[in-house]
């Protein structure tokens, strides 16, 4: 007897036909359905976190939208609670599920902007999150009061004044602030003159920067100023919400007149305090080396232990201890803190410039080499742990292998332009001059406008007997200091080699001689346009002058070269076949070898 149930049927391509299911079962199933689609959906990434036309574009998912909210709200909880470790942590996850939403960092920097100073390990956190916010935001008002109050609170001077200088005529109440502090901390004690005598009354009622008045008009104002605002710093020292603010000025006031008493008492008050800084110790020695207690300074330094907490203090703590001749001691600090900071190219940089200065090449090549094959160095960075392999291996003597190093550093050029402008000037120093003339065509954007930049490169180019790069950067070095000796030397010397205009040349090469008479090139490019312009007597007796001097093998070279010229001008054969002869091909452009081999052939033409 067939059963009353309803059956499921199968279709002919074996799918369950739902509509004979129950409704419960179906709406089981569908809401099953829309579960998964909806957790698919929250899992892709399909909203844009930063704002349209910023780039990088970063998308998130609706999942790190609500994690990044979750994290939000505990990072918060934590601040609140005085945890400020844990705040940290808390915001710095927020931020990597969300990087565009501009709440969530200024969060982090209001966390760091707390009542409790942060330990300075927050500094480049901090730094580096305010710039990013203010590229977010387009610097919008509040957020550069945010961003200034947090880098002057990090003493982050150089950044504080490189966001307010721009507009340093309109600052508002909190951005003056900030950036007088900027000003103090960095020493530019005439412009902070000025810019409190412009802001003065807006910032009347900051308690912190009337301090740092007191301090001002203690080292850098009127006389008349000296006495009553050592007394006002002398009297915040006793007041706690103001005592270690008060003892840091004294510290640099100490600083200006040399005032050692007044600076250990200082320093001591800020120790007892727990609120010494390792920078504060780099200042003491200073000063005690500044007069004449060099060795009381180098007995504190190595019994010196407290550690550094960042990059920056590793480095200044390396460089002071270098500076009072410890420089061993600053070497070893350097290599020790390598993997404590994750190969910070701060610490690496400074470390390869010490085995540098100390010619320890063994050392500097090992170092190049471990650099380079931390995965915490991106391959962008390796160009100049090439050039250390390079410069180590030539001072080894081992040519061929200094020569692929130098060229592999060619191939990865350092994003920093001053660090690849001077290993281009150690290329050519260790002799590679080709590879610091490529080196530093990848450099015409960001140093163009620059003199110094295109004597570089003539240099490098004349060198390397790239006739073609060095005429190319004598016209623009003059073209941009046409009154300097040396660049007008440098563009009269392409126009004879070239052997083009010659009344110009002549000129050029009198100015230049008018302003060094004693240097050998000067002189004999100015011989060089002389016999371009037929004055070949006047030549002849700079010649003769010259000949009787100690010159390099270049000079000699330019020296026959010209005697040469001269001679057969005068139909002297022999005399200019011996000139001929005692010329190095090699200390001559491709042109001047060129018109030389040309006029030889003339010269023993028959007939």
């Amino acid at each position: 007897m067939p059963s009353s149930k309803p059956r499921l049927r199968r279709s002919r391509n074996r799918y369950v036909d739902f509509t004979q299911l129950p409704t419960g079962s179906r709406t089981i199933l569908f809401v099953m359905g829309f579960l998964v689609l909806a957790g698919g959906l929250m899992l892709v990434k399909m909203f844009r976190s930063t704002p349209k036309g910023f780039r990088p574009e970063v998308r998130i998912s609706a999942l790190d939208k609500i994690q990044a909210a979750s994290l939000a709200r505990g990072a918060r909880a934590e601040s609140e609670a005085g945890h400020l470790s844990e705040a940290v942590l808390g915001w710095q996850a927020a931020i990597s599920n969300d990087p565009g939403d501009p709440e969530l960092r200024r969060g982090l920097l209001k966390t760091l902007l707390g009542p409790d100073e942060p330990p300075s390990r927050y500094y480049p956190l901090g730094a580096a999150h305010a710039f990013f916010l203010l590229r977010l935001t387009e610097t919008n008002q509040s957020d550069l009061n945010l961003a200034s109050r947090l880098l002057s609170r990090l003493e982050q001077d150089p950044y504080v004044l490189a966001l307010l200088q721009p507009v340093e005529d309109r600052l508002t109440p909190e951005q003056a602030s900030s950036y007088l502090k900027a000003l103090f901390h960095l020493q530019s004690m005439e412009q902070f003159g000025v810019a409190w005598t412009r802001y003065s009354n807006a910032v009347a009622g900051d308690r912190d920067l009337a301090l740092y008045i007191a301090a001002w008009q203690a080292g850098w104002g009127p006389p008349a100023t000296l006495r009553p605002a050592l007394e006002t710093l002398a009297a915040a020292t006793t007041n706690a919400p103001t005592a270690n603010t008060a003892r840091r000025l004294t510290l640099a006031v100490a600083t200006s007149r040399s005032d050692i008493g007044g600076f250990e008492a200082a320093l001591t008050g800020l120790a007892d305090a727990r609120a010494d800084r390792i920078s504060d110790h780099l200042a003491h020695w200073r000063l005690l080396s500044k007069i004449g207690r060099r060795e009381r300074a180098v007995e504190l330094a190595r019994a010196f232990a407290t550690p550094p907490q960042t990059p920056g203090e590793a480095v200044a703590l390396a460089e002071v201890q270098y500076g009072l001749g410890l420089q061993d001691a600053a070497i070893t600090l350097l290599e020790n803190q390598l993997p404590v900071f994750n190969f910070s190219p701060e610490i690496w940089q400074r470390l390869g410039d010490f085995l540098v200065q100390k010619e320890r090449w063994n050392d500097l090549r090992a170092l190049a080499i471990r650099v380079r094959t931390s995965s915490r160095v991106p391959l962008t960075q390796s160009g100049l742990t090439w050039f250390w392999e390079g410069l180590a291996e030539a001072r080894m003597n081992r040519p061929e292998a200094a020569r692929e190093a130098m060229g592999r550093a060619v191939e990865y050029p350092p994003a920093e332009p001053m660090i690849a402008f001077r290993m281009a000037a150690g290329m050519q120093q260790a002799g590679f001059p080709n590879d610091a003339a490529k080196l530093l065509q990848h450099l015409e954007s960001e140093f163009g406008g620059k003199p110094a930049y295109w004597l570089q490169l003539v240099v490098a180019a004349h060198e390397s007997r790239q006739f073609d790069v060095m005429q190319m950067a004598a016209e623009r070095g003059y073209a941009l200091a046409t009154n300097n000796p040396v660049f007008i030397n440098n563009y009269a010397a392409c126009l004879l080699i070239q052997r083009t205009n010659a009344p110009l040349a002549i000129e050029l090469t009198l100015r230049r001689l008018t302003a060094s008479p004693a240097d050998p090139g000067a002189n004999l490019n100015h011989a060089l346009a002389l016999l371009q312009n037929g004055r070949l007597e006047d030549a002849g007796r700079i010649l003769d002058r010259m000949a009787r001097q100690e010159l390099t093998a270049s000079n000699r070279s330019i020296l026959e070269f010209a005697r040469f010229e001269l001679e057969m001008m005068r139909g002297n054969k022999e005399a200019a076949l011996q000139a001929y002869r005692n010329i190095d091909l090699q200390h001559l452009m491709t042109p001047q070898v060129r018109w030389l081999e040309n006029a030889y052939e003339r010269l023993n033409r028959p007939g």
